[in-house]
């Protein structure tokens, strides 16, 4: 169990482990909680919930419905959504991004999925637009809405300076020098099969580096080096490519820093709140900074991008890193800076309308769940 803090009022959910796993003989395995259910014995404790829900609620991560991680990531989100669609347990897809899908039977098998839904509601214009071109003639407008992230609504949890060290002494609102904050995804950075996986035309790990040297350069800025998750992982993690290019720049220690590990999204937002200018990869590290206000760009590896930053009018500030070659993603990204006073100003007309967006939408999906009982006959 772990508690939660939501608007002041204490909150305990249960964490409970599931898995797409070819050891079916797992009780966390997606194959034993179906077979379990559909037998009505020996469920596991994953199982026993998912038979008492009265509806599901499901994120994919996102992003992750989609083929471009994986025949492995598809079945991964998709597994829970079998499951709610055989046992007749309404299915809610939160608001996320449907596609891209490669594989012709892949993108099937993602519409079937999408038409045994209750709802299903995408996060930004363009996941929309995909969602009613995955659905065709089935579409419902009812039943399929466009929405946004719900990242959008979550609210920052403020840390103490001294938990920061020397980040916490370059956040003092009366500093005079600007802080970057910057997102690197360690997929793409330290991956050698990244841009044939993603069809990148320029260099990700080379923009990545000439953008902090530049910003090193150019400009008095101190860089907050942000990872999405805690943790140093495998070979794609966040903090090993933040470690990496700390090395690469360990001569400007002085105004470049890894941000401490902190306890969880809200806390790292509270800290993205605070910097002068973001450019990140990770979705939702960006999107702490644009519903925070925070001038941002991203260097975008998938559709998902620019629609999400269409959001709040800043599609313009998605670097495509599949279209562009490195100097002009560079250069992008330093145009995106220089003029960050501009894009904060836009982000103040736009962002009350989004929040309210994300409000109305959690709004809506409440009321429907109201209305389910648990399903008795399985």
């Amino acid at each position: 169990m772990e508690r939660i803090d939501v608007d002041g009022a204490e909150h305990l959910v249960e964490l409970l482990g599931a898995k797409h796993t070819r050891r079916v003989y797992r009780p966390e395995s997606w194959a034993f909680i179906n077979a379990s259910m559909k037998l009505g014995r020996g469920l596991s404790a994953p199982a026993r919930r998912i038979r008492e829900a009265d509806a599901i609620l499901d994120f994919s991560g996102g992003d992750s419905f989609s083929d471009i991680y994986g025949n492995h990531r598809f079945e991964t989100t998709s597994a829970p959504k079998r499951v709610a669609l055989a046992h007749r347990i309404p299915l809610l897809l939160m608001p996320q991004t449907y596609g891209p899908f490669r594989r012709s039977d892949i993108r099937e098998e993602a519409c079937r999925l999408l038409q045994g839904a209750a709802m299903a509601w995408a996060r930004d214009p363009d996941s929309f637009e995909a969602l009613h071109d995955l659905l065709g003639a089935s579409f419902d407008p009812q039943r399929h809405r466009e929405g946004v992230d719900v990242a959008f609504g979550l609210p920052p949890r403020p840390v103490a300076p001294e938990q920061l060290g020397r980040v916490g002494e370059w956040l003092s609102p009366q500093r005079e020098t600007p802080v970057v904050g910057l997102n690197v995804s360690g997929m793409l950075y330290s991956s050698p099969d990244a841009s044939a996986q993603y069809g990148l035309e320029c260099d990700y790990r080379r923009v990545v580096l000439d953008l902090v040297g530049r910003l090193l350069q150019r400009s008095d800025a101190r860089i907050v080096l942000v990872p999405h998750v805690p943790g140093v992982g495998g070979r794609g993690s966040d903090v090993l490519a933040n470690e990496d290019i700390a090395r690469e720049y360990s001569t400007a220690s002085d105004r470049l820093a890894l941000l401490p590990p902190l306890s969880g999204a809200r806390e790292v937002k509270s800290v993205i709140a605070q910097t002068n200018w973001f450019c990140g990869t990770r979705m939702h590290a960006c999107i702490a900074a644009l519903s925070s206000g925070v001038p941002t760009a991203a260097v975008a590896y998938s559709l998902k991008t620019r629609g999400v930053f269409d959001t709040v009018g800043q599609a313009e500030r998605v670097v495509d890193s599949r279209y562009l070659a490195t100097v002009d993603a560079i250069d992008a990204l330093w145009e995106a800076w220089e003029e960050r006073a501009v894009t904060r100003a836009e982000l103040a007309g736009k962002l009350p309308t989004t929040l309210a967006r994300a409000e109305e939408q959690m709004d809506t999906i409440a009321e429907q769940l109201s209305g389910y009982s648990p399903v008795q006959d399985f």
